[in-house]
């Protein structure tokens, strides 16, 4: 046991080479083959020189290696062995029978040492060797056969097999410990791998931490140093102390952020994020962080800038800045006397690109010639008895030369040591802006005090809300904002935010990230769903001392309107809110603070953004997505009955449902060319590059549409989603999400058609019945092939529509299972994050059974339901419903959060604005509307008249729902007192619906959480808030009494039989035909009668059916 011990660590010993250990293993099996080869040749009496020659390398084999072990000689033994075996091999070939004995499967086992244990040079020798040998081996046999002892019949059957075997044996082995070598190896590495990945985010953790904990009390510091700084009646030596001060509180946080650049970049996680930025506005900047510094050193401070350097540009401002700052820190610190000079000249133009060189000359201590190659290296500082006075953390350098290669530049440096340094980098940037920048001149003020603070604007009627849990931040922040006149609210924690906001409306909130309880995060998102309260739309900023790109993109992940870093200038603050507060309450003063260097060329600049992402309104995104993250989409154009309508703007997928069931033809159709060409010009003044997606190229002429209309400009990319209308609206959000994260165009684009190959969409479409029923031609024919029920699946191959399988025959229940069963196939491995069903009027009838048979397929965390555009409604037909979802394992893109605000059955129509103008005006004349349900306590009228898609669907929707409360109570009682929670599951998630539907959103919380205790067979909580929950639903007979009750308790005529029977056939013949007219008639015909009581259950079931145009439900209730 101990022996098999020693020699597992022997062989498994990782402090040896591979190809030692592989020497030790076939040692060992080789001597056992040796010694199956000897008794062999002894059994059948082969030649002695064979048996000799065994005997020989029994000895030598394992004194060798033993040898070789306990010396770590390995390599050197391995060798000699080779020379042994070189030797033996022609031996055993000639008294073994040759060609035609076991001797060649010899061969077969040299050829493996060779490949297994040599190495380099002698490998090839070796190799080389060996098959010489061999040809000279069998050339010899072959003129010379005297010189092979011949083996009788028996003897080369025994030694062969026997040969065989032992070959074989060694290979089995050999194979199983390299494969065994290679997995602990690899798992070996992926310890390693994942030691390293611990020990980065430990480091980026810490450095994280370390910049909060350090970030919160300077913006305390530089705050009320600040306020110092604005006060009048301050003296010039406090103005020149506090100036002091805020210079040390700017140098600490710039080291600050050196260390934590450094760590993400060590990380490789540090992003650049081009934008467009003034060439003159970036050189004041710089030179006010620099030249008081200069001044103080009593250092003369030079800025020399070519004048045809063209006045805007296409960059990362902030990292150029950085590098532009750490250089001249750096010649600060080390000069002595003289000067410090900033030069900046063209070197070159191409195109729209210009490459520019930096160049920081100093008259300092100079560099010796052998430390320049490691000028570069992070910690590194030289000449340390000339430089230990001064300060600096050794990130400076290196942080620049990784920046430079991050924006594929170039830096180098010239030195002569005693005399000073020239450190030069050269960078590409695009040109936006040909005008030249012109001359520069800069005039130093000496001290602060002859500066006079003035707020930028003025908004007396605007009110914010700062959340913070630091009571010195809160005041900090609020004096900063004093001049502006801003009616500021302060709170310290996320629960008196929520509070607040339930009774006070605020133009903007500020919102602090890590705070106790309830993070700024967790109050950000239940403010914008809090129900019942006034800021829900109200955009919110983070302000946070989480420093870094990965934290900006939580931010903008998690639904920030933006992201604001402590520590916090006075400036900044009012930057971003003159940015987010109404225009209206905003009155901007003449004269704006210039700072301490005045250019005479800085013009207005207005900064874009980098990427926006658009579409057309066939990606069949609901409304408050689209609202939500500001995606900008064109109009489809509707024609009907010699109008045109705008998809979305002018006509929802409702109102397309009602022409169609109506027998009125209409067309559809992609933007032209023209309107594209406008609505990019218009976006484009919004965002340096555009993204357009279109649906798939070969469906329309969209996509070639938009092509043309993208030429006329330089950075418009339209990008051919090969998909269908349906599946788009999923491209489009991971797209926005990527812009918001910084990513480039072109990697966007590189990674949406990574994301469109993992896309799965396909349909079931009834359009077929739609045409002919409408079509003269096809009338006649139209009964008998409906009898045939044929619906074809269709999904997206090559971008065209390709009929997959026709469902022939079946109900449309069977139907809609059979294409569920087709579309979710278990081989597409689908993300289960989330799936999306687009539909053309489904009942909740069949969304709950559509979900139901769907997780039986596949547990999706997230099942949405979205009504279709036009293209959809008018290429599917009504009824039709299609299933989008990402194949291919968990895709990580975490799609879902962006669909926020839905909820699994919400159909939520978006026939409203499309652009933010357009959202806004809408807004202001819905807001001057007071409608009659907005009096109704519990009912949210903007969200209901949202999902119904218009006023006069809105009121049906409401009836409907006041008269079925009587039985939809009775039904939930009945389920609760038999115990049968599995119905009432059922019931209550489809009153959930119907509550969401107009706009009962407190109700439909409550039944969601009733809802969400039968699917995890909670019954307590189901007992417990059961009759609350009934209290809370039918209050809404009585508040909706007086809008409804002469339709349900007026003194009319009761319906007899007769008539009933006589409106029964009528409506069920009209259903057969798809006529909503006829059925819509009879609706108004019996209208002035009441039902009989055991009738108006079903006569209300029909008019809900009818209402979402749901033809065989209603032939169902009727077909007795």
């Amino acid at each position: 046991m101990r022996l098999i011990k020693n020699i597992r660590s022997l062989i498994f010993d990782s402090s040896r080479k591979i190809n030692e250990r592989v020497f030790i293993v076939l040692a060992m099996v080789a001597m056992g083959m040796l010694f199956i080869a000897l008794v062999g040749d002894m059994l059948y009496n082969n030649a002695l020189s064979e048996i000799i020659t065994i005997l020989f390398l029994m000895i030598i084999v394992p004194i060798v290696t033993v040898f070789g072990i306990k010396h770590n000689k390995i390599d050197a033994i391995s060798k000699v062995i080779s020379v042994v075996i070189m030797i033996v091999v022609p031996i055993i070939f000639f008294s073994a029978g040759g060609a035609e004995g076991a001797a060649i499967l010899w061969f077969i086992f040299y050829y493996m040492y060779i490949g297994l244990v040599l190495t380099g040079m002698w490998r090839i020798v070796n190799l080389a060797a060996l098959t010489v040998l061999v040809i000279v081996l069998f050339t010899l046999q072959y003129y010379h056969p005297e010189f092979v002892k011949e083996q009788t019949r028996w003897v080369f059957y025994l030694d062969t097999s026997l040969a065989v075997i032992e070959i074989g044996f060694v290979c089995f082995i050999m194979t199983w410990y390299q494969n065994s070598l290679f997995n602990l190896e690899n798992k070996k590495a992926r310890e390693e791998t994942r030691k390293v990945e611990e020990m980065s985010k430990s480091q980026t953790r810490f450095f994280s931490s370390m910049s909060h904990e350090i970030r919160t009390p300077i913006n305390s510091i530089l705050g009320l140093n600040e306020i110092i700084l604005r006060q009048k009646d301050a003296s010039d030596e406090i103005i020149k102390d506090a100036g002091n001060i805020q210079g040390a509180g700017r140098m600490l946080l710039a080291l600050i952020n050196d260390i934590l650049d450094f760590s993400r970049i060590e990380a490789g996680k540090m992003d650049i994020v081009p934008a467009n930025y003034s060439m003159a506005q970036m050189i004041s900047e710089i030179v006010n962080m620099i030249w008081l510094r200069a001044e103080q050193k009593g250092l003369k401070f030079k800025v020399e800038v070519d004048p045809t350097i063209p006045t805007e540009l296409f960059g990362d401002e902030v990292r150029i800045k950085q590098i532009l700052i750490n250089l001249l820190n750096n010649a600060i610190k080390y000069t002595a006397e003289g000067s410090v000079t900033l030069h900046i000249e063209k070197e070159e133009i191409k195109d729209d690109r210009i490459l520019l060189m930096y160049s920081v000359v100093d008259t300092g201590l100079g560099i010796k010639q052998d430390v320049i190659p490691y000028l570069f290296d992070a910690f590194e500082r030289f000449d340390e008895e000339k430089t230990t006075g001064i300060e600096g953390t050794g990130l400076g350098l290196s942080i620049v030369k990784q920046l430079v290669e991050l924006m594929g530049g170039r830096v180098t440096v010239n030195s002569v040591y005693t005399q000073g340094s020239t450190f030069e980098v050269t960078l590409w940037q695009k040109i936006t802006g040909y005008d030249p920048v012109g001359e520069l001149t800069i005039e130093g003020i000496n001290t602060s005090s002859t500066h006079s603070y003035e707020a930028g604007f003025m908004a007396k009627d605007a009110s914010i809300l700062i959340v913070d849990d630091n009571e010195m931040n809160l005041e900090v922040e609020k004096k900063l904002l004093e001049g502006t006149g801003i009616d500021v609210d302060t709170v310290k924690s996320g629960e008196e935010a929520l509070m607040r906001t339930l009774t006070v409306r605020y133009d903007l909130i500020l919102m602090d990230h890590l705070m106790p309880d309830i993070d700024g995060i967790e109050c950000m998102q239940l403010i914008r769903k809090q129900t019942g309260g006034l800021n829900n739309h109200v955009p919110i900023l983070v302000l946070t001392a989480n420093a870094g790109s990965e934290n900006r993109e939580l931010y903008v992940n998690s639904g920030f309107d933006g992201y604001l870093v402590k520590p916090i200038s006075g400036h900044q603050l009012e930057e971003a809110l003159f940015l987010h507060i109404p225009e209206s309450k905003i009155v901007k003063n003449n004269s704006m603070n210039t700072g301490f260097v005045h250019m005479n060329t800085i013009g207005s600049y207005i900064r874009k953004l980098p990427v926006l992402v658009t579409t057309s309104s066939a990606c069949d995104l609901p409304l408050p997505v689209i609202r939500d993250h500001q995606i900008d989409i064109i109009s489809y154009r509707v024609k009907l009955v010699g109008r045109i309508y705008n998809d979305l703007l002018e006509s929802g997928p409702d109102e397309l449902l009602r022409y169609l069931h109506r027998g009125m033809s209409f067309t559809v159709e992609a933007p032209t060319a023209e309107e594209l060409e406008d609505f990019f010009g218009k976006e484009l003044k919004k965002a340096h590059n555009i993204i357009y997606i279109a649906v798939s190229s070969k469906l329309n002429n969209e996509y070639e549409n938009a092509q043309k209309a993208a030429r006329t400009y330089g950075n418009v990319t339209v990008f051919d989603s090969g998909l269908m209308s349906s599946s788009v609206g999923l491209l489009v959000l991971a797209a926005n999400r990527m812009s918001l994260q910084g990513k480039a165009p072109d990697k966007i684009i590189e990674e949406l058609s990574l994301i469109r190959d993992r896309i799965k969409c396909s349909l079931v479409s009834n359009a077929v019945y739609v045409k002919m029923a409408n079509s003269p031609f096809f009338r006649s024919l139209y009964s008998f092939i409906r009898m045939l029920y044929i619906r074809p699946f269709l999904t997206i191959k090559e971008g065209r529509y390709t009929v997959r399988r026709l469902s022939i025959g079946d109900d449309r229940k069977r139907c809609q299972e059979k294409y569920i069963d087709y579309a979710l196939q278990k081989r597409d491995d689908p993300d289960s994050d989330i799936l999306v069903v687009t539909h053309a009027g489904l009942s909740e009838e069949d969304m709950d059974r559509i979900e139901k048979r769907i997780r039986r397929r596949h547990d999706f965390k997230n099942i949405f339901f979205v009504k279709g555009s036009a293209p959809f409604v008018l290429s599917c037909g009504a009824g039709s419903f299609g299933l989008t979802y990402f194949t291919g394992g968990e895709t990580g893109l975490n799609i879902s959060p962006m669909l926020r605000g839905l909820d699994e059955h919400d159909d939520i129509n978006f026939d409203h604005e499309i652009t933010s103008a357009e959202r806004k005006e809408s807004d202001k004349k819905e807001a001057s509307v007071s409608k009659w349900y907005d009096t109704i306590p519990g009912i949210n009228g903007e969200n209901a008249l949202r999902n119904s898609g218009s006023e006069d669907t809105l009121n049906d929707m409401f009836r409907v729902f006041y008269e079925s409360i009587d039985a939809k109570s009775s039904e939930l009682n009945d389920y609760l007192s038999r115990e049968d929670f599995n119905n009432y599951t059922v019931k209550v998630h489809a009153l959930k619906s119907s509550a969401r539907l107009v706009g009962a959103d407190g109700l439909a919380d409550r039944a969601q959480k009733l809802e969400d205790a039968g699917k995890s067979g909670d019954v307590k909580y189901i007992r417990e808030n059961h009759a609350g929950f009934m209290d809370d639903y039918t209050v809404f007979k009585d508040l909706l009494k007086g809008h409804f009750e002469p339709d349900v308790n007026g003194n009319k005529q009761v319906a007899d039989q007769e008539l009933v029977k006589a409106a029964y056939e009528e409506i069920r013949e009209a259903a057969a035909e798809m006529d909503y007219d006829r059925i819509e008639g009879v609706f108004e015909e019996m209208k002035d009668y009441s039902m009989p009581e055991d009738e108006k259950d079903k006569w209300n079931d029909i008019k809900d059916a009818a209402l979402r145009f749901d033809y065989e439900t209603i032939i169902g209730l009727l077909k007795d």
